[in-house]
Order: C-alpha cells, then sequence, then structure tokens
C-alpha cells in the first residue's frame, strides 16, 4: 500500500510539472463553446493549441486569436491574408468552417494567440463545467481532505488551479441578408436586433415586426393616404449594443420597389432616426414615422430596406420593410 502511495504522489509531483511547463512554453488549453467550427471542432471540445513562430505560414490554418470588438478569444480558419494599408501589419481574414459568410472584421498576425494542434471531443465540456462550479469542488475536496485522504485532494486541487481552462468563444453562426452582413445567432452579437410587441397601426392582430437577427423584418401593414396622413409607430424594433465601447450608428431608409407609376418610393414615405448613441448592453427602441405625399403616393406595395450602419467598425446591417398604400 505504501509503494503504490509512493508512486502516486510521484505521479501527482510530474503531472503538476508538467502542466506548468506545458502553459509556460506557450501551449493552451481552451473550451469550444459553440459549433462554428463543426465538423472539424465540434462543440464541447478540448483544442490545445502551439506557440506561432515569426516565419510560420497561417494560410488554411486554424488559429486561436483575441478579438478586440468582442472581449474574447475566437477560434476559426485563416482564409486570406493581406499587407494592411500603412505596410506595418499583416491582416488577416479568417471563417468558421461552419458559417456562410467570413468573419466582419479582419485581425491582426500580432493577435494571434496560438495554432491548433488537436483536440479531444466532449472532453472541453466537462472541463468548463469544473471550472464554473470550482467553489463548489473545492469544498468537497476540502471535506474529502479533512477525512484523511490528503493525497488525492492536494493532487486533485493542483490540477484544477494549474489548468486555466477559460472557455474560449468561437465566432457564431452568420448570415447573409441582402448580400449584407448580419448578426448571427449564437453565442456573441456586435448588435442584436429584436422585434418588438408593437401591432400594425391598421390592424391588430398583426405584429409591425418578426424574427431577429437576419429573420428581422418589418411589415407596416395597409395604410390609407387619406386617415393616416402622418402615422407614428413606436417600437418598431430594438438594436443591443452587445460590444464592450459606446456604438454610434446611423439609420436611414433605402427603396427597393414601389408600384407602377409611382413617383417617390418607401424612402419618400417612411423614416427613421437618422443618428444614436447606444451605450454597451444598453437597448434603442426605433420608431418608424410615416408621411404620405399628397399626388406623389399611389396605391400599391412599397418595398424598402432600414440600413443600419456603424461606420467605426465597419458593420452594416439592412432588414426588410413592407409598406402598403391605399388612398381610399
Amino acid at each position: 500500500m505504501r509503494i503504490c502511495m509512493k508512486w502516486f504522489v510521484i505521479f501527482s509531483v510530474c503531472f503538476c510539472l508538467f502542466i506548468c511547463l506545458f502553459y509556460m512554453n506557450g501551449w493552451k488549453g481552451n473550451v469550444v463553446l459553440t459549433n462554428s467550427m463543426a465538423p472539424t471542432i465540434p462543440e464541447g471540445s478540448l483544442v490545445i493549441t502551439k506557440p506561432l513562430s515569426k516565419a510560420e505560414s497561417l494560410s488554411e490554418k486554424i488559429v486561436l486569436f483575441y478579438h478586440p470588438a468582442l472581449s474574447a478569444y475566437v477560434l476559426h480558419r485563416v482564409k486570406r491574408q493581406q499587407v494592411s494599408e500603412q505596410g506595418k501589419e499583416i491582416l488577416i481574414q479568417t471563417k468558421g468552417d461552419a458559417n456562410p459568410i467570413e468573419d466582419p472584421l479582419k485581425v491582426q498576425r500580432s493577435d494571434m494567440k496560438g495554432v491548433y494542434v488537436w483536440h479531444i471531443p466532449k472532453l472541453g465540456m466537462w472541463l468548463y463545467m469544473i471550472k464554473k462550479y470550482g467553489g463548489i469542488i473545492v469544498a468537497l475536496l476540502l471535506l474529502v481532505f479533512l477525512c484523511k485522504r490528503a493525497i488525492l485532494s492536494i493532487f486533485l486541487m493542483f490540477a484544477l488551479l494549474l489548468l486555466p481552462l477559460e472557455a474560449k468563444a468561437v465566432w457564431t453562426e452568420a448570415n447573409s441578408a441582402q448580400g449584407q452582413l448580419a448578426t448571427g445567432n449564437g453565442f456573441f452579437f456586435y448588435y442584436l436586433l429584436n422585434s418588438t410587441d408593437t401591432r400594425q397601426p391598421t390592424d391588430h392582430h398583426q405584429y409591425v415586426s418578426t424574427g431577429q437577427n437576419a429573420t428581422l423584418s418589418l411589415d407596416v401593414g395597409s395604410l390609407s393616404g387619406i386617415t393616416n396622413f402622418h402615422t407614428t409607430i413606436l417600437h418598431s424594433f430594438t438594436i443591443m449594443n452587445k460590444t464592450k465601447s459606446q456604438a454610434d450608428v446611423s439609420l436611414a431608409i433605402e427603396n427597393v420597389s414601389q408600384p407602377f407609376l409611382s413617383l417617390v418610393g418607401a424612402n419618400y414615405i417612411v423614416s427613421v432616426p437618422k443618428q444614436l448613441t447606444i451605450q454597451p448592453n444598453e437597448t434603442a427602441s426605433i420608431p418608424l414615422q410615416i408621411t404620405f405625399l399628397p399626388l406623389l403616393t399611389i396605391s400599391g406595395t412599397y418595398q424598402g430596406m432600414v440600413t443600419i450602419t456603424d461606420d467605426i467598425n465597419g458593420y452594416h446591417f439592412q432588414i426588410p420593410l413592407t409598406l402598403r398604400v391605399r388612398l381610399l
């Protein structure tokens, strides 16, 4: 029994030394929380990455990098590399294997934290749960310690403390709407675009907006140019700022189609606030202002787009808009 305990102590010490050397040399263990890299790396996997050398080529490699806008780590595949306009940095375009479009922002090579080596499916989620409920586990280990299982307790506590397996976020699923970038449906959002409970002015059984993110669409319903000459629809949809900094966005209505012989489009009938400032984790409610122009507006269906632009970060969203006009 003493011999077994002796080898157990030796193994524990060697294991702890290995973990220390593992992280001191730049290798990392990370937990993947979403499926944007599936089927290559499924959700819940423990991913091992190695340090990036200066001369190493990154073409088509899976890399771990820090994304400043998300204040989180991302694990995606390198698609393209180019030199910045100043010629001082190499900009890298990444994409998740399961995502239909590339990531919205290029990152610098200096942001790279490691290169994918291998992964263990499902193990990462167990380790993530251990870290999440570490306080409870430590309390249980102390209880075991008090029961004179000292060696086992010390070994397990060292393993928990020396494995900094924080959950690393991957860029979540993204969608393409009208050829423009829209938000995804997963773990992180730059902006969360949501519908509200607002009903159509002339049909209180129908909502003005439906869906969220890339599926969000607006249907003002049927309005009369005589009885609804000026109409304001409050809370048509909402925008939540999920970034870590203040968001200054501009909004506009773009015309898509109008009835035959009409001299104006949806952008002349419907208007939105031109500028919005949204603080981190705050939600802005967007009103629609409808004004009919006499003699220019004819009966029929008007199609448009509500565009939301963040020029600083280069984000551009579009929401389909439908308005039906009857003059009598």
